[in-house]
């Protein structure tokens, strides 16, 4: 927290990782990244910027012209530091890809988020794992991916707790609606959301539905317990799949007991 300020113009990417910057650090560093016409690249990773952190660099985000990527895993920035960032998203004309995981967003904060990646036009991957979105989170979440025209990656894993484990189905639900329909999406990380079989069945529902591209090059579903008699096994050998442009599947953990014939069946 002893940052004080100083010229960013000169560089293109930034590291200050682990160096508890917290809300007074980055009120004097976001002024800098908005002003910088270099700055491509900042990692806050595990800075403690908090909601008021957010506030300082939203603004900083929205008129930036060169920032592509910014990295604020593990900030502590709760629901209102998302609903600080969602505009600033939504705007910017320059940010491609934003980490956003473990800072406790919740449903509501997911709700923000949501807004800004629905209008963005220029955010290709968004990094929301273990954020506590559950179900009224992803809600909003499916159709900011539906929507999309950009998007082509997003991960979502553990959103949903082990104690949570019922609401799964209706995270699921809510995300696969805007699987089936996205034009965008390439790659999505579900993993460790305890879907079980019924969230799991939507997943490969709308996987099959979308004859865009099948959810298109990656889908990663470990620790989600699958049924190795569910939908995802029958995706796994159906002709669609095999005709889609996958390229990676994860599926340890918990799907030990698919088999082999679904897996031979898909080559």
């Amino acid at each position: 927290n002893e940052y004080k300020g100083g010229s960013s113009h000169e560089y293109k990417e930034i590291n200050l990782y682990g160096n508890k910057l917290g809300p007074e650090g980055e009120k004097a560093l976001g002024p800098e990244i908005g002003v910088s016409k270099s700055l491509t690249s900042i990692n806050l990773h595990w800075n403690e910027i908090g909601p008021e952190g957010a506030k300082a660099l939203g603004p900083a985000i929205t008129v930036s012209k060169s920032l592509t990527e910014i990295n604020l895993r593990n900030n502590r920035l709760g629901s209102e530091g998302a609903k600080a960032l969602g505009p600033a998203i939504s705007v910017s004309k320059s940010l491609t890809s934003i980490n956003l995981s473990y800072n406790n967003l919740g449903s509501e904060g997911g709700k923000a988020i949501a807004q800004g990646i629905s209008v963005s036009k220029s955010l290709t991957e968004i990094n929301l794992g273990g954020n506590n979105l559950g179900p009224e989170g992803a809600k909003a979440l499916g159709p900011a991916i539906s929507v999309s025209k950009s998007l082509t990656s997003i991960d979502l894993s553990e959103n949903i707790s082990f104690s949570d484990r019922a609401q799964a189905p209706a995270f699921a639900k809510a995300i696969a609606e805007g699987i089936a329909v996205s034009k965008s999406l390439t790659s999505i990380d579900l993993s460790a959301n305890w879907l079980g079989q019924e969230g799991n069945n939507a997943i490969a529902e709308a996987w099959e539905a979308n004859t865009a591209m099948h959810v298109g090059d990656e889908l990663d579903a470990h620790w989600n317990e699958l049924d190795p008699h569910g939908d995802i096994d029958d995706a796994i050998g159906d002709e669609a799949f095999r005709d889609s442009m996958l390229t990676s599947l994860d599926l340890p953990a918990g799907v030990a007991h698919i088999g082999d014939e679904a897996f031979r069946d898909s080559l």
